[in-house]
């Protein structure tokens, strides 16, 4: 702890304002180097060296892999996605205007994983305009993220404002008011075809 002080408050520093001016920011300009090699050793054997493979397991690799494994998304789960959204937005926006960038990169991050759940959601249910809309989002929470996280809360703030416009044109084509649910909101009717 000697080491920290003296680094951090020269000798000539007497006063406590004058210390606290020339104290050593938070972030720090020194960062871990993590030296990796270009060209890294094969985790596999390569074609050349490796046996080959019986003719059952060429054709298997041949075959196309499945890829709508995961289960079907319902309007309730959508419900939920939008419930996250609802109270992480507001939180990340206090965050960014108060200067708390890690926070609000961490609601940004989550804002992403949940608008990537939303395209799943629009795509199964054959909606390309919401996929698009929700892939913009996506795409605005991971910059949002990345500013933050790099401690730019101006431009934070100014790539939330434009996740914040594809929520709207979204909820303008395909969501209503709920009038059930008090300021809450619903897909509107005819939407999603009955599967």
């Amino acid at each position: 702890m000697l080491f920290r002080s003296v680094m951090n408050f020269p000798r000539f520093a007497k006063s406590a304002r004058h210390r606290q001016a020339l104290s050593v920011p938070k972030t720090s300009i020194w960062k871990p180097i993590i030296i990796r090699p270009k060209n890294p050793l094969p985790a596999t054997p390569s074609a050349a060296t490796a046996a080959p493979a019986p003719a059952s397991e060429s054709a298997a690799a041949a075959r196309p892999a499945r890829t709508n494994t995961q289960p079907r998304l319902t309007e309730n789960d959508y419900r939920g996605f939008m419930k996250t959204v609802g109270t992480t937005y507001p939180a990340m926006q206090m965050h960014l205007k108060r200067g708390m960038t890690a926070e609000a990169a961490r609601e940004a991050q989550t804002l992403a994983r949940t608008f990537g759940e939303v395209e799943r959601f629009w795509t199964q249910n054959n909606k390309a305009d919401a996929v698009t809309l929700a892939q913009q989002a996506c795409a605005y929470a991971t910059e949002t993220a990345g500013a933050a996280t790099a401690g730019d809360a101006p431009k934070a703030m100014m790539t939330a404002t434009n996740m914040q416009g594809m929520c709207k044109q979204c909820h303008g084509l395909y969501r209503e008011m709920d009038p059930d649910h008090a300021g809450g909101f619903r897909i509107k009717p005819g939407v999603i075809a009955a599967n």
